[in-house]
């Protein structure tokens, strides 16, 4: 079990938090509002009201232990900005950050953070895929523009859609999910049936052909 804390209770914060709770991971949620932390206090393993932007309150959290600190102060950039700044003074290393602006992401990266999330354009940017390719049930950036997808082959696509991965190079099969069975690595003559789920990693351009509502025949 590793233990992190999380800086800021607010929509972000508190559903990454109690996130990392059901994993099953230590959590301690921070916030200067007492009431966030009273909402959320029974739902993670330790709480605590405090201001992190304040230099002593950081060094009293004794947080350079911890497997990882996500900030997740938004609207106050300069207390976000703060808190960065004390926790690397403190000697954290693992720290995650939100960013609400192009602005924002720029002065963390100035701090030498590198993991910034901006929480609001992922969402768009899946929300945007989802609606584009509705037989996708779920992706994953790998980076280099490759990417792993979930999708449903539609009825009568099935042989359509083994031909296509199978004459495509760069996408490569997975796993079929039919009904209860899991088949995973298969081979490239291993048949398709209409509504199985398959997983697939390859070139996004690729792999929109594919996630498209139907291919073409």
């Amino acid at each position: 079990m590793a233990q992190y804390a999380v800086i800021g209770l607010g929509l972000f914060g508190s559903q990454a938090a109690r996130a990392l709770s059901r994993i099953g991971h230590s959590v301690l949620g921070v916030d200067k509002d007492g009431a966030l932390i009273d909402r959320f206090a029974r739902e993670l393993d330790h709480s605590l009201i405090a201001d992190t932007s304040q230099e002593g309150v950081i060094k009293e959290l004794d947080l350079e232990d911890f497997d990882g600190v996500l900030v997740a102060i938004g609207e106050d950039i300069q207390a976000s900005l703060l808190t960065v700044l004390h926790l690397k003074n403190s000697g954290v290393t693992n720290i995650w950050a939100k960013a609400i602006s192009r602005d924002h992401h720029l002065l963390l990266s100035s701090q030498g953070i590198k993991n910034i999330i901006h929480p609001e354009s992922e969402m768009g940017q899946r929300a945007a895929e989802f609606i584009s390719y509705p037989l996708v049930q779920d992706y994953l950036a790998l980076g280099n523009n490759w990417f792993t997808v979930e999708l449903t082959v539609p009825q009568e696509c099935a042989e359509r859609y083994r031909s296509f991965i199978k004459s495509t190079v760069e996408v490569n099969l997975l796993l079929i999910k039919r009904t209860e069975k899991v088949i995973c690595k298969p081979d490239d003559d291993y048949p398709l049936e209409d509504n199985d789920k398959i997983l697939l990693a390859g070139p996004r351009d690729q792999l929109k052909r594919l996630a498209a509502y139907r291919l073409k025949p």
